[in-house]
């Protein structure tokens, strides 16, 4: 079973010199603290203004990047844009070629046929890539 127990509370006697020890003791950890957080705030406040142009430029650094990469991709999407065009062109050359070869006239008909209509629909579509880099 337990048992309760009793506390006394402590005081303290106090003095004219001990009141005045503590008052002195309040206001100078007052003063202190004050001191203190007028120091920090003004570090954060000259932090701030030294490392707000930093940022700026930093961010203006990373569009003109940013930027210049856009431009490069652009450009090398263009360039393969091109590539598969010229490959596209060179295999309906090349099936004209064999179905000529072939000395069928109605293979070779169509074969004509269809590289004209594939050709139209790759101008149109690397057209409307190269409208879309711009």
């Amino acid at each position: 079973m337990a048992t309760a127990t009793k506390t006394t509370p402590v005081t303290v006697p106090t003095t004219p010199a001990t009141d005045a020890a503590v008052a002195q003791a309040t206001d100078t950890l007052v003063a202190a603290w004050t001191q203190g957080a007028e120091f920090a705030g003004e570090f954060f406040t000259k932090t701030a203004h030294a490392l707000t142009p930093v940022v700026q430029d930093s961010s203006a650094k990373a569009k003109e990047l940013t930027d210049g990469f856009a431009a490069e991709a652009k450009k090398v999407v263009g360039l393969s844009v091109d590539g598969y065009q010229q490959a596209v062109q060179q295999q309906l050359d090349w099936a004209v070629e064999l179905a000529e070869s072939a000395n069928v006239a109605w293979v070779t008909e169509l074969t004509k046929k269809n590289a004209a209509v594939v050709t139209e629909v790759v101008e149109v579509t690397t057209g409307a890539a190269h409208d879309l880099l711009k």
